[in-house]
């Protein structure tokens, strides 16, 4: 076979042969992994960038709760001591997010899971001082929605801010007062409780490519009043009205301590699948 024939084959084997990845899809410019934005990098002369937290999205949260309020120790929660692992729950829920700034999501939300509480263990050491009501316990179910504004302060990084307003249900199980440190319950009951809430949260989002992103955050959730209805542990209560054991109610033992509002700290994760139009990215006014 001639040189001039053995070249020609080599040639055209090489031409039959599959691009090279890097020419045939450059990776960072794959659409559900990029946002478009109005303006040129300065270091990379491109007017693209990969995403952060930005996006349109639909996520799953699982958290641990650490209730706080009546059903506690007196004084600052968390601060004032010890914790009970009895106040440990956990709890759910399915979000949506929308842009609306280069820095800014919305974001929806519906969950629910358990909260519980149980002082025993604080009441335990004031009974010498105190009376059988010290003692508090309740389960419950809860249900909630809320809406809340996710902020991203440093542009290009997963570090977030959020804010919102939520309102909670629960079904409440409540045990109340006792007589004595091994005693049984005095007052038992059930109750339907909703209450306003203010969630706060700060968290940090990891891009995990092909459009999944994973978010690892803190976060609060303070109650807006406390009272007969607006509660998360079924107290403050009216005893008078429920036809308790005491015959005719215990007046006063059944009102708050008012020193806190009922709440809940939470520590979590959230899974998040995003995705952009891009065309459309581009052109918005942020």
């Amino acid at each position: 076979m001639s040189r001039k024939r053995i070249i020609i084959i080599a040639v055209a084997a090489l031409l039959l042969l599959p691009a090279p990845r890097v020419f045939a899809e450059a990776d960072p410019y794959k659409k559900p992994d990029i946002v478009w934005t109005k303006r040129m990098n300065t270091y990379t002369g491109l007017y693209s960038k990969r995403q952060n937290g930005v996006a349109n999205a639909i996520s799953l949260t699982l958290d641990a709760a650490y209730y706080y309020g009546d059903v506690e120790n007196r004084g600052l929660a968390v601060a004032g001591g010890p914790l009970f692992a009895e106040n440990i729950s956990g709890m759910g829920k399915i979000n949506y997010t929308q842009p609306v700034a280069s820095i800014l999501n919305i974001r929806y939300s519906v969950g629910g899971g358990i909260l519980r509480g149980n002082n025993q263990k604080y009441a335990d050491k004031l009974w010498n001082t105190e009376t059988p009501l010290s003692y508090r316990k309740f389960d419950s179910w809860i249900l909630n929605a809320s809406v809340g504004v996710e902020v991203y302060p440093i542009i290009n990084a997963g570090f977030y801010i959020y804010a919102g307003l939520m309102f909670n249900y629960s079904n409440v199980t409540m045990n109340y007062g006792k007589n004595g440190p091994d005693g049984e319950w005095l007052y038992s009951w059930k109750n339907n409780s909703i209450l306003p809430m203010i969630p706060v949260e700060i968290g940090y989002q990891f891009n995990l490519g092909k459009s999944w992103l994973l978010n690892a955050h803190i976060g609060i959730a303070q109650g807006i009043g406390d009272t007969e209805l607006l509660n998360l542990d079924g107290y403050p209560h009216d005893f008078s009205a429920r036809g308790t054991k005491a015959g005719g109610g215990l007046g006063a033992g059944g009102t708050s301590t008012k020193q806190w509002f009922d709440g809940w700290f939470n520590v979590g994760i959230t899974i998040s699948y995003s995705w952009h139009n891009c065309e459309i990215c581009r052109l918005r006014q942020w």
